[in-house]
């Protein structure tokens, strides 16, 4: 059925069109397949009755969609697929003549198509000025998403630059690959780690759910509202200063620790040089929580992203 647009497009052929299949995509690969196997009942039936019987059962059952199709015609188990047929009204704005894909569900009454609705919003095709707004819709409301869960991933910043502070080692920089910008050692080590567990523990597939879900959520050429949206921002940002100093509470209070015993035993001894001392230690002694430490910090930053990405992913 698609010969007739490749005929007139033959530069499209190697584009969209796997030249390693049976049909090889030529205009005729139906006539020639058939003509070049036309004697298979002579040559393969025979084999394949000498063959031992097929053995069938739910555990080899195949992918093809009219067997399931008949399954629910004749016992009335209902099976969801995508039908091909005349639109007759499914997908509202479009012509009721036109040959469409849409889902439905089969069971003993038939094929039942439930009513998609609008397709596009009305006046696009005829109004070049509404498709351009609903293209910049879509952009302002992909960098809305896309600076919240910025601001998600801000949480391990927020946590790094307080740790490098509390355990002297903000004058280590170094440049930050998600952020872009430089940022303490801490920090781009928080960064890179929470990076690869999001990805080992898969949950960058709740990222690809929550960008297909958000053509739900925010239907083309409509934007989300105001109030909600502001909301929604500073939930977030309240929550990336919260998860950031929880993960980095453990510093906080080994500082105060330190430096307050540091500046008591300045005060007594004046000629002492005590944070020449106390910087080894204090360094030393940050490592030594961090390592201790690290693991939970990541399983409340990993709740954390799960919590605020779900936001965008249909329950």
């Amino acid at each position: 059925e698609y010969v007739p647009w490749y005929r007139k497009r033959p530069e499209e052929i190697l584009r969209w069109i796997d030249l390693g299949t049976w049909i090889n995509g030529e205009t005729g690969g139906y006539l020639r397949v058939c003509t070049e196997g036309r004697n298979w009942f002579e040559h393969d039936f025979p084999n394949w009755m000498a063959a031992p019987p097929q053995e069938y059962g739910p555990d080899k059952r195949g992918e093809e969609h009219g067997s399931y199709i008949l399954e629910g015609l004749e016992t009335g188990r209902v099976y969801r697929g995508h039908f091909n047929r005349v639109n007759n009204g499914v997908i509202s704005n479009l012509p009721d003549d036109c040959i469409i894909e849409a889902p439905g569900y089969v069971d003993r009454n038939g094929i039942s198509m439930p009513l998609v609705g609008n397709l596009y919003p009305e006046g696009v095709r005829s109004v070049p000025a509404i498709l351009a707004a609903i293209v910049m819709t879509e952009v302002l409301v992909g960098i809305a998403i896309g600076l919240l869960l910025r601001m998600v991933m801000g949480a391990v910043q927020v946590a790094g630059n307080v740790i490098a502070t509390q355990t002297g080692l903000a004058f280590a920089q170094g440049v930050d690959p998600t952020m872009g910008a430089q940022g303490a050692i801490i920090s781009l080590f928080l960064s890179l780690l929470a990076t690869t567990l999001i990805f080992i523990g898969d949950l960058h597939h709740l990222l690809i759910a929550g960008i297909a879900h958000s053509f739900t959520l925010f239907p083309p050429g409509k934007l989300p509202g105001a109030s909600d949206l502001l909301q929604l921002s500073i939930d977030i940002m309240s929550g990336m200063y919260l998860i950031g100093i929880q993960m980095s509470a453990p510093f906080i209070v080994f500082g105060l620790i330190v430096y307050a015993g540091a500046g008591v035993v300045a005060r007594m001894m004046p000629q002492l040089q005590i944070f020449f001392l106390v910087t080894p230690i204090s360094i030393l002694s940050g490592f030594v929580i961090l390592g201790l430490t690290v693991s939970t910090m990541m399983m409340w930053f990993l709740e954390y992203f799960t919590s605020r990405a779900q936001l965008f992913v249909p329950h």
